[in-house]
Parts: structure tokens; C-alpha cells; sequence
């Protein structure tokens, strides 16, 4: 009997040490898939979606050697989410462009993936970019072809931009430039080639305004140039009044102003921006050195977060889900309180799947150039845009349907 337990016991061990080799042998786990966004609500939306949004260039894959069908190619790894809640600081003005930011926070999806969000307001980007240059910011909305971001860069200063914050696809021209009413009612407007001798208004300084190059193209259009005009500078919040009491003849005016001016009666739209440069990048987001440099995984996590908000809010102004209740966060935490102006204004273009319109950039970045505004223009796009975040997001989320 003896000898009896005695085999069985080694029989037990030697199937107990099978087992803990075969685990060992064992592959790891396959890191948990993130958790799907939940699905957003839609609503009533301007008459045509956006257009197709731009995309990093891909390259030619090469056939495969054999006649096997390709493997399914793998999400990637989820960067493990902060033990503790990381604080991500962002600078914003509560402007119509930052919607992305304050849908994700209020529907939780930066807490979701461990980022404490923490909005700090400024009035101006210059007072931003030197926080984000600094690091006392995060994230904050400077843009990528700004002349004071390319400054920035030509000084030694590794801020990125890294998505989209406000652009103007078809459909999405929130960017309007508009006319006196009662030179349109007059007949002393009535196309572009009749702004000869006006005052033309846009954000101080002028010259280096996003909407500078667009305007220049416009002028040229119709046989003017800038030195036809008389370009001014005035503040967006003062454009609709300045239209009212006549100190200007038109102006370049970015949403809610373009929807106040034509409300009291002091202005006419007579064209978007994406009649005139479809698809133009009017501002980005960007990315502090030490985040870009020492925080990269938690820079994923916040732009998957944030593509979420974005994807919550096209759903509600591009295809009638939800709008109501994007309109309530909206109000609660941008300048726009009224609900009825977001009904009629164009809402700014905003990217669902994050990516910035390089073309476009370089296109703005050449026109600075060439017209004195800034000394430096970058040899590539790297140096003033970094796609690692948007492209590890669209991985984990999908392109946006």
C-alpha cells in the first residue's frame, strides 16, 4: 500500500509540474480592448455634412508574397491608464471651437480615462502660449500655422500641434465674411470686386489674422490686392457693432458674430470660408514640450477622450442626434448662453477624426512667409505637427462613420 501511495504521489506531481509548465508557456493575456464610447445622440444640422476630412498620407502597400489572406491588423496597446488621476491643465478662451473639450468632459470620457481635466481661460493665445511654452500648461489652443506659434518654434520652444480645432469643410464655413447691410441693400456691393477703398475689419493685428491669406485670395480673385483696401484691425467681439454704426464696410467674422450681426440688422453673410478655401484650418490644439516629451501615453489617452467629444458633437450638428442636449453643455461652459444662436449659426468644422489640414497649413505658413510675417517656415511638417496621438486614437476608435 505503501508502495502504492508512493507512485501516486508521483503521479500527482508529475501532472501538477506538466500543468505549471503548460501555463507558463502560455501566451499573456491580450491587453483589454478600450471601452467603446457610448453611442451619441444626433439633431437637425445645417443643410450638407462635413466635407471629407483630411487624412495623413498612406503609402503603396506591396503585394503579399503568398496567396494567403492578410491577418487582421491589431489595435494597439491601450497605454495604461494613471493609477492616480492625471491632471491635464488646458488652456481655452469658452469659444465655439472648444466644444470638443467641454463635451468630453461633461460626459465623463477624460474621467474615464484617468485624466483630470482643468480648464483655464485666457482672453488672448499669446497669454496660452507662453503658459504651454512653459509647461504650465498641457494642451492649449495656439494653432500650427500662427505666426506667433512659428516664432515659437524658430526660438528653441518644442510645442506641437496635434489636432484640429476649428476648420472649415464644406458645410462648415463658420468663418463669415460679411457686408454692411445698406451697401448690399444700396447696390454699392454687390461682389468682392466692389470692396475697393473699404474699410475691411479683421482681428488686430490684421495682417497675421488666420483669415489674412483667405482674404488676399479672395481680393486677387477679383483683380484687387490688400493694398486696395483699407485693412483694420478690430477685435471679432466688436465686429457686428462696429458694421452697426458704420466705422467699418466689412469684415471677416467668426461664428456667433457672423449670426449677432445679421440679427441686428447691420450685416449681410455673402459667403463662408469654405467658399473660399474649402477644408481651411483656421486653429489647432497643441501640446506642451514636457507632455509631448515625458507624457506621451497620457497625450494618447486625452486625444481618444477628446475624439469622443468630437464625434458626439458632429453626430449632433451634422447629422440630427442629440443637438438638444449638446446645446445644454454648450451653453453651460462657452460665451454662447443664448440655445437660439446655436440654431443659427454655422458651426465651426470640427474634425472626427482629428487629423489637421496639412495642406492647408503650409499654404497659410507660405503666404506668411512670402509676405514678411514671419522669417521661418518649417523644412517639413514634423517639426510643427505631431500625428502619433490622433493616429493612436483613430487605432483605437475606428474612423469616424
Amino acid at each position: 500500500m505503501r508502495r502504492l501511495a508512493s507512485i501516486a504521489i508521483r503521479v500527482v506531481f508529475a501532472v501538477a509540474l506538466v500543468s505549471v509548465l503548460v501555463a507558463c508557456a502560455q501566451p499573456a493575456p491580450a491587453p483589454e480592448k478600450p471601452k467603446a464610447a457610448a453611442e451619441p445622440t444626433k439633431a437637425p444640422a445645417p443643410t450638407s455634412a462635413p466635407a471629407e476630412q483630411p487624412k495623413p498620407a498612406a503609402t503603396a502597400a506591396k503585394p503579399a508574397a503568398q496567396e494567403k489572406p492578410a491577418a487582421p491588423v491589431a489595435k494597439p496597446a491601450e497605454p495604461a491608464k494613471p493609477k492616480e488621476p492625471a491632471l491635464v491643465r488646458v488652456g481655452l478662451q469658452a469659444t465655439a471651437s472648444d466644444a470638443g473639450f467641454y463635451i468630453a468632459d461633461a460626459k465623463g470620457y477624460f474621467t474615464a480615462q484617468g485624466i483630470k481635466f482643468e480648464e483655464i481661460l485666457f482672453s488672448a493665445p499669446p497669454e496660452m502660449l507662453s503658459a504651454l511654452a512653459t509647461d504650465k500648461l498641457e494642451v492649449a489652443g495656439i494653432g500650427a500655422s500662427q505666426p506667433q506659434f512659428l516664432n515659437a518654434i524658430e526660438r528653441g520652444i518644442l510645442i506641437k500641434a496635434v489636432g484640429d480645432k476649428g476648420s472649415q469643410p464644406k458645410g462648415g464655413g463658420y468663418m463669415g465674411f460679411v457686408v454692411r447691410k445698406d451697401h448690399v441693400d444700396s447696390g454699392k456691393y454687390k461682389s468682392p470686386a466692389d470692396l475697393k477703398g473699404m474699410k475691411v475689419a479683421l482681428p488686430p493685428p490684421p495682417m497675421v489674422s488666420s483669415n489674412t491669406p483667405n482674404l488676399d485670395t479672395l481680393l486677387q480673385k477679383n483683380g484687387l490686392t490688400l493694398k486696395d483696401i483699407e485693412l483694420v484691425g478690430v477685435p471679432i467681439a466688436d465686429m457686428p457693432a462696429a458694421l452697426a454704426g458704420r466705422s467699418i464696410d466689412a469684415a471677416w467674422i467668426a461664428e456667433p458674430g457672423v449670426a449677432r450681426a445679421v440679427d441686428m440688422g447691420a450685416g449681410v453673410r455673402v459667403f463662408g470660408g469654405d467658399d473660399v478655401a474649402v477644408g481651411h484650418q483656421v486653429s489647432a490644439f497643441n501640446y506642451s514640450p514636457g507632455f509631448v516629451k515625458d507624457k506621451a501615453d497620457v497625450g494618447k489617452l486625452f486625444m481618444a477622450a477628446y475624439l469622443k467629444g468630437i464625434r458626439d458633437y458632429n453626430d449632433a450638428f451634422f447629422k440630427n442626434k442629440g443637438k438638444a442636449d449638446i446645446i445644454k453643455i454648450l451653453t453651460q461652459k462657452t460665451s454662447l448662453k443664448d440655445p437660439a444662436i446655436w440654431e443659427k449659426m454655422v458651426p465651426p468644422g470640427l474634425n472626427p477624426d482629428g487629423y489637421i489640414n496639412i495642406e492647408s497649413v503650409m499654404r497659410d505658413i507660405n503666404w506668411f512667409f512670402n509676405n514678411d510675417q514671419v522669417k521661418w517656415k518649417p523644412k517639413s511638417v514634423e517639426e510643427i505637427i505631431d500625428n502619433q496621438f490622433v493616429d493612436f486614437a483613430v487605432k483605437q476608435l475606428g474612423k469616424y462613420q
